[in-house]
């Protein structure tokens, strides 16, 4: 059983966010912030995750619920982030993703609707990897400083939920 103080865990940075912006529209760009508002690997999918979890959890493991949904509150400043820089960038923001001239959209099928505490937190750990991988390749290759500094910025709070998880998971 886990026990823990979740209000005593840090599940954002304390280092500022970088104004929201972009020096101009990038259609490019925008579909990338696009596909981490709404992909099934995104902010939307994470926020629901977590939320769900905390819901299931929350007789069985009170703790660890709170942790969640705390850190879907962070994952939606991510989310609402991604969704201006969608329009900044010169696209509507849309709960879609657009692949091969296709448009689908988000559902909740995207979600990994596991009860079994170990297998939940080894999805989020891996869910959180690969947006620490994916958001760190778009800060270095997009060419807006703008668009560069809120990744890179996301990027921290999704490490710190890496590291979560995975002091989570070696307290089992």
């Amino acid at each position: 059983m886990l026990s823990f103080n979740p209000d005593s865990i840090a599940v954002a940075l304390k280092d500022p966010y970088p104004p929201i912006a972009a020096t101009r529209p990038n259609s490019a760009y925008a579909q990338m912030m696009s596909n981490n508002l709404a992909a099934i690997n995104s902010e939307m999918t994470a926020i629901n995750q977590y939320l769900y979890q905390s819901w299931i959890l929350k007789e069985s493991c009170p703790q660890l619920s709170t942790l969640l949904l705390r850190i879907s509150q962070v994952e939606m400043r991510h989310f609402n982030t991604f969704g201006q820089l969608v329009f900044l960038l010169g696209k509507l923001p849309k709960y879609q993703v657009s692949q091969n001239c296709q448009c689908a959209p988000w559902n909740a099928n995207m979600i990994n609707y596991t009860q079994d505490l170990h297998s939940l937190l080894h999805a989020n750990l891996s869910a959180e990897k690969h947006a620490v991988e994916i958001y760190t390749k778009q800060a270095q290759s997009v060419q807006d400083p703008c668009v560069s500094a809120s990744l890179a910025r996301i990027v921290k709070d999704e490490q710190l939920h890496v590291k979560i998880f995975e002091d989570i998971l070696c307290s089992l």
